[in-house]
């Protein structure tokens, strides 16, 4: 998976500080930490929802200057890689974290309704 990532432009990683895991990571959870564009930290608005290459949805939230990925603390955004960009977080994102996002696209293909739209 790290080589498909370094070979592919334009990535946003959410990665998870080591302390974050418990025990090893598969590679279908790190999946769902990948967006395939580039988000930096002035692009991630409250309620952006973000596709990832496994095929779940990230949803940002602000709660004063903090912000969060599917619940998850962003505590180290913008570091910048020869392909993208990494935001490191506290913990693994939740799957079961659904806010109402603010991107109309997003919302439909959390619905279903927009197979592929991205």
């Amino acid at each position: 998976m790290l080589e498909d990532l370094s070979a592919k432009p334009g990535v946003t990683i959410f990665a998870v500080q080591d302390s974050g895991f418990t025990g090893t990571p598969d590679e279908q959870l790190l999946k769902r930490h990948v967006h395939e564009n580039l988000a930096y930290s002035p692009e991630l608005s409250d309620g952006l929802c973000l596709d990832t290459q496994g095929g779940s949805i990230l949803t940002v939230t602000h709660k004063g200057k903090d912000k969060f990925v599917n619940g998850a603390k962003i505590v180290r955004s913008n570091v910048i890689t020869r392909n993208g960009v990494i935001h490191y977080l506290e913990k693994v994102c939740s799957l079961n974290f659904y806010l109402h996002c603010t991107d109309y696209w997003c919302s439909l293909r959390k619905r279903g309704e927009m197979e592929g739209v991205r």
